[in-house]
Parts: C-alpha cells; structure tokens; sequence
C-alpha cells in the first residue's frame, strides 16, 4: 500500500482579540498570528547555496519566501522583525481580498513558539479560572488601545501582558487564583508522560471579587510594583528576589550609560534564563508607567471602561516620531 505523501508545511492561525478594534495612533499591532511551520531539512533544501546553515537563517530565507509569495497575492507589506529571538513580518490583509470585512494587519513567523506558547496559556487559565482569561483579553486590549504593547518599539508583547496577569493572579491575594505555572495541567501532564502517572487538577477558589475590581487591583498591583528587587515569575508563581539565573536588565536614561536604572525582569515560563522585558527602552519603560498610573487613578476615580481603553495619542511631534 502506497504511504500518503509527507506533509511538509503546516500552517496554524491564532486570533488574539475582537479584529474590529482600532489602534492607537494608527500604529498596526496585529491580533492575528499565522505560524508555518516547516521542517529545517526540508527547508535546508530548497536553499540556492547548498551548505550548512544556522536555524535563524532557515527561518529568515523561508520567512521572505512566504511574504513574497503572499504579498504577489495580494497582501501588503508592512515591516520586517528580524531583531528579536523568532523572525516575523507584519502584513496587512486588505479588506479586496474578501477575507475579512476590513484591512486587518497579521503577524507570520515560520517555526516559532511564542504564538503557540501564548495561546496555550490563554487556554490553560481559561480552564483553571474563566475570570483570569476575561483579564488577560482585557489588558491586552487596554496595552494595545493605549499603544504600549507594539515590540518593535521596546514595549512589552502582548504575550508578556499575559504573563503579567498570571502573575497578578497568583500572588496579590489572599488565596491565589491561579497556580505555579509548573503546576498548570497541561504542563505536569507532559512531565509525566510515560511515567504511568496522572496529574492531580488543581483546585483553587473561585474569586469573588468582579471583573472591575481585578482589573483595579491588577492597575494598583504593578503601579507600585518594586521592579528594583523583585522578578515576574510565573513559574514558581511566589513573590521573593530575582532568580540568579535570570539576567537583569539594565535600562540607560536618555543621557546614556551615565544614568541607568533596573527595568522590569519578565521570566519567561518556557525558557526560564530568558528575560522578556529585556527589550524594553527608557522611552517605552516611562510610557508603560505613565500608563499603569493614569490607568490606577482613572480607576480609582470610578471612571467608565470607555475612558481607560480611549486610544493613545502623542502630545507632541517627538513622541509623533517614535511610532
């Protein structure tokens, strides 16, 4: 019996949000994250220079391979993101196309994991604690109407927003409303495979505090959060000093090296010595606490949702020229 060919590509899509919202200060941050995934020999292949290569270059080469065949199909280009640790380009999907009702920017990247990681997380609190994804979707519409969550200019990823409320959730109440991340179901149950062990779910509280109030709280929480001393670890999920394998990052005033000061230290859950906030900027680092404060005393004044999530505008020509 003839074996069905090997697939060779396999592309997944992840929607993050309502794709009808707006943004702030017309900047395309995109809720949609198409992900191909390819294997490296496959690719390795198919290269014009036979040769050994670096699995980041794979990435790349394959990346504009699939931009361009997109973008002669329709699509339109928007910018490139080859800094960061996974590759990605930022298209736009206009509405002639017929794929969506308006112009909609998406995010594609080849073999990366964020997107996956991201989703299964939203997923995973969902089933621990329904209340934890209504935050995690609503911050993250908040960072994006308010234009602190675009990476590319050194603003913390929607992902890391995510962790954030994880963290918020599991250490600034009385009882924790959502595990060690190490302890999340999904994750002991592959830590366990083939060990002919079950993983015991966990059994928190439900909260009973309203989504209004988490949302307050999580404002109040990192609006005098003592970066200096202390880390975002979702992991362990406890509050306490950095862990020493953490790399700490160091931000520079706009003076340069003669003023610095400790920014915020992210721990990624997947790769625990990876710092996620390390691409932060002085710019982007004073912009998220101007808006963690607004937020805090909008909310302590009892102010309408619609207010908080008003779309961000600069006030000037040179904030204008940094997005």
């Amino acid at each position: 019996m003839d074996r069905p060919p090997r697939r060779e590509v396999e592309v997944t899509g992840f929607a993050n949000s309502d794709l009808s919202r707006g943004r702030a200060n017309g900047v395309a941050v995109p809720d949609v994250d198409i992900v191909i995934q390819v294997r490296p020999d496959s690719v390795a292949s198919k290269l014009p220079s036979k040769g050994v290569a670096e699995p980041r270059m794979l990435q790349k080469w394959a990346l504009r391979i699939c931009a361009d065949r997109l973008v002669s199909g329709g699509f339109k280009f928007r910018r490139s993101g080859f800094r960061g640790n996974e590759p990605k380009m930022t298209l736009l999907v206009p509405s002639e196309l017929k794929i969506f009702d308006t112009a909609v920017p998406i995010d594609i990247s080849v073999n990366a994991v964020t997107p996956l990681h991201s989703a299964a997380l939203i997923s995973e609190c969902s089933n621990l604690n329904p209340q934890s994804k209504e935050l995690i979707l609503l911050i993250r519409r908040w960072a994006k109407d308010r234009g602190i969550c675009h990476a590319p200019k050194g603003h913390l990823s929607p992902y890391v927003w995510s962790l954030l409320v994880v963290y918020y959730l599991q250490v600034a109440q009385k009882e924790p409303l959502l595990p060690p991340v190490a302890e999340f179901q999904a994750i002991k149950d592959l830590l366990l495979a083939g060990c002919g062990k079950t993983a015991q779910p966990w059994r928190g509280k439900a909260s009973e505090l309203t989504a209004a109030e988490l949302l307050k709280g999580f404002m109040q929480f990192y609006n005098s959060f003592p970066w200096k001393s202390e880390a975002v670890c979702v992991l362990k999920g406890t509050q306490g000093p950095m862990p020493l394998s953490l790399p700490i990052h160091i931000i520079e005033h706009e003076d340069g090296p003669k003023s610095t000061e400790c920014g915020p230290n992210i721990e990624d859950p997947f790769a625990p010595k990876k710092n996620l906030g390390s691409g932060m900027t002085w710019w982007s680092w004073l912009r998220m606490k101007e808006e963690l404060a607004r937020a805090h005393t909008l909310l302590e004044q009892d102010t309408s949702l619609s207010t908080l999530l008003a779309p961000w505008s600069p006030e000037g020509p040179e904030e204008a020229s940094r997005n």
